[in-house]
Formats: C-alpha cells, structure tokens, sequence
C-alpha cells in the first residue's frame, strides 16, 4: 500500500498568487471563520477553501437580518389583517375601551352609599392597577 500523502498547507501569499485573489479578502476570510495558521504559519487546503467559500460574519448577520425583516412585516401584515376581519381589536380600540370602563366604574363608585375615605380608596386602587389608564397618565 502507498502511504498517504501529506496534507496541501499553504500561505497567504501562495494562495493569491495561484488565485488573484486579494490577500486581505483571504485573511478576512479566514478571520471570520476563526482559522488561525498552523505552527509553519500556512493554512491547510480546506482551511482556505472554507475561508473563501463561506460567508463572512457581517455578511451572514446581514442576510438574517434582512430576512428577519421580512418575517416581522409579513407578521405586521397578518396582524393587520386580522384587524380588518374583526378577529381581532386595535390597541386604540382596547385603550379606549378600558378608559371607558374605568370612567364608569369611577362613577359607580363616586354615586355609592360608601364613606368617602372607601370611595377614594377604591378609586387609588383602581389606577393603581396596570390594565387601567389614569388620568392624564401613560399607562404601565
């Protein structure tokens, strides 16, 4: 049996004298896959041929974010939609809806038979709590 043959290491510098290749583009390259050189300084075949092939860091983190993009408005859109069908209510709708309710239950509780220290202690309560807007307040 013949023995095997050693493994092709290259340098930089041979690699973009065989391929025209930009040195800084291989070494970009084989930054952003985290390729360092061998004790001899050279890299191995494989090592250059990933460092040339696969995509840089920024350039992967681009492309997620692109199609993260895409992902959030076709969700935007659907969202919308469902909006449009009545399935479901816009935030606006909600808020005022809520400011509604506690307007109302204000009132229940002001026209009460309560003392007035009970009143006013439901009614801190009540903006106290995170789902209801107070007064001239975001709500939380």
């Amino acid at each position: 049996m013949h023995a095997p043959h050693p493994a092709l290491r290259l340098s930089v510098f041979q690699v973009q004298t065989e391929t025209g290749i930009w040195g800084n583009k291989i070494k970009e390259g084989l930054k952003a896959n985290n390729i360092a050189p061998g004790a001899d300084g050279k890299y191995s075949l494989k090592d250059i041929i990933t460092a040339l092939t696969t995509p840089s860091g920024l350039e992967t983190k681009a492309k997620h974010a692109k199609l993260q993009r895409i992902i959030d408005e076709a969700e935007i859109a659907k969202i919308e939609r469902e909006v449009q069908r009545g399935k479901l209510a816009s935030l606006q709708l909600m808020k005022d809806y809520a400011a509604d309710v506690f307007t109302q239950t204000v009132t229940f509780i002001r026209h009460s038979k309560l003392s007035d220290a009970e009143k006013r202690q439901l009614i801190e309560q009540l903006r106290a709590t995170e789902f209801v807007p107070s007064y001239g307040k975001q709500p939380r």
